[in-house]
């Protein structure tokens, strides 16, 4: 079968979308036999494909293949290998692959520090993730609200309000605006610390700022407060979501559910089933 490279670039979109990496790796292949030589481009969009899924197995074997066919790779290809590890929970690959485009004489953008920041969080190295943070800075670079919500996520995952109030409002004293992600990570700090009373203050403050809560918001804090065997405050949770007009998710309902049959207030859990079903919310 003659295989010409639009054939070829439209089989491996195909896959790309389709997140066959497997049936993507193959056509790869077959194309180079055939004599065509891939893009960078389409290297790029296999290496994506396969970060997305969290597989830096496969984003490197791209990577590698890359390499043999002769591309070669600017720093798009790097930060996408550095956000496939920071989806591992260990650092070090991180660090590995961006000491490599260190070495290959690429200049990390922010977009590279921010994917460090974030493999630093995942690994729990709020250290680690300050010290990226860091680098950034003394690297020149004009620090973005992203950045500094993946640090504040860094000490969000260790129930560390007290940092991830520092760095909120280190953000805020540079100009920059938090978006509704930067306010319900600080909730979720507020949560993971035990700490209903932050948590309810910096959801004030998020409306007050002008920033629409999301279902995530309403999510964290009503698994938070359930977690705490307040079924009351879960209710009143739900209820000013409604009154926001935030749109209840099976989340939202299972939460719900639980935090009545907890309590013993199997009555109330039925109320909430049946307005599940009501909404057209499948649990």
């Amino acid at each position: 079968v003659h295989m010409d490279p639009a054939t070829h670039a439209t089989l491996l979109g195909v896959c790309v979308k389709s997140g066959d990496l497997e049936a993507a790796e193959g056509w790869l292949r077959v194309g180079i036999a055939a004599g065509i030589k891939p893009s960078g481009v389409n290297f790029v969009e296999l290496m994506n494909a396969a970060a997305e899924q969290g597989n830096l197995s496969m984003a490197e074997v791209f990577f590698e293949q890359g390499v043999a066919a002769g591309v070669r790779h600017k720093l798009v290809a790097y930060n996408i290998l550095i956000k496939a590890a920071s989806k591992t929970g260990h650092l070090e690959p991180a660090k590995h692959w961006f000491q490599k485009a260190c070495a290959d004489g690429m200049r990390p953008s922010l977009v590279t520090y921010t994917s460090l920041v974030t493999a630093a969080a995942r690994a729990g190295d709020l250290p680690a993730a300050e010290g990226w943070f860091l680098k950034a800075q003394q690297a020149g670079l004009t620090l973005d609200i992203v950045i500094y919500t993946a640090l504040i996520d860094a000490a969000a995952r260790q129930g560390n309000l007290q940092t991830a109030e520092h760095w909120f409002e280190q953000a805020v004293s540079e100009g920059l605006h938090p978006t509704v992600v930067t306010f319900n990570t600080v909730i979720s700090t507020a949560m993971k610390a035990a700490d209903s009373g932050a948590a309810d203050r910096w959801f004030k403050r998020c409306q007050s700022a002008g920033v629409k809560p999301n279902v995530k918001t309403f999510e964290i804090l009503m698994s938070g407060t359930a977690r705490s065997g307040d079924s009351i405050a879960v209710e009143r949770w739900f209820q000013t979501a409604n009154a926001t007009g935030v749109k209840a998710d099976a989340m939202m309902f299972n939460t719900l559910l639980g935090a009545s049959v907890r309590a013993g207030n199997f009555e109330v859990a039925r109320h909430w089933f049946d307005r599940a079903l009501l909404d057209h919310v499948q649990l």
